[in-house]
């Protein structure tokens, strides 16, 4: 990583951070201190999951997620990881393209009258990881739309207009050649 991106890495997580000291600023201005905790609270599970995400081995994914909203992307995206995380750094390249496709083809095809939101939860077991996209919003495509990103492994689990959930399962044991 050159200085210049460790640069703007530390100027957005700085912005991060001082817009959450100026949301406890206000609402302590206005006496609202039951919304106090809920800030902190969100804050520090933000925090925890993306040190949790950095456990995973998998720059190119770490990266992408964790810069994913310098860009102004119609879709809002949150994530979690469940269960005891273990690295997939063998499926790098093949999760880093599933984020970057599924995320890439829901900005292209929502519609700009509505809220959209997704849930990309990373949830380990003892076989493996199942990576879910739990899109909310409104979507302008069919469900055959989906089958161009078949080769990384995607099922769609559930396809409407205003929702829509994907899944991929990545092994925990290293594919040896």
């Amino acid at each position: 990583m050159e200085e210049k991106d460790v640069i703007k890495a530390l100027r957005h997580a700085r912005h991060d951070w001082l817009n959450v000291i100026q949301l406890i600023k206000a609402n302590v201005a206005l006496k609202r201190y039951d919304r106090i905790e809920g800030i902190i609270e969100q804050a520090t599970r933000q925090a925890f999951c993306e040190s949790r995400l950095s456990s995973l081995s998998v720059t190119k994914v770490e990266y992408y997620l964790l810069t994913y909203h310098w860009n102004q992307y119609p879709v809002q995206l949150e994530y979690e990881i469940v269960g005891e995380p273990f690295s997939l750094k063998h499926e790098e390249d093949r999760l880093f393209r599933l984020c970057q496709s599924v995320l890439e083809k829901l900005n292209n095809t929502c519609t700009e009258d509505a809220e959209h939101n997704v849930l990309l939860s990373f949830v380990f077991n003892e076989g493996g990881c199942q990576v879910t996209f739990d899109f909310q919003g409104v979507v302008q495509m069919r469900v055959e739309e989906w089958e161009e990103l078949m080769p990384l492994h995607l099922t769609v689990e559930d396809f409407h207009e205003k929702e829509c959930l994907l899944s991929a399962c990545f092994s925990k044991n290293e594919v040896r050649h």
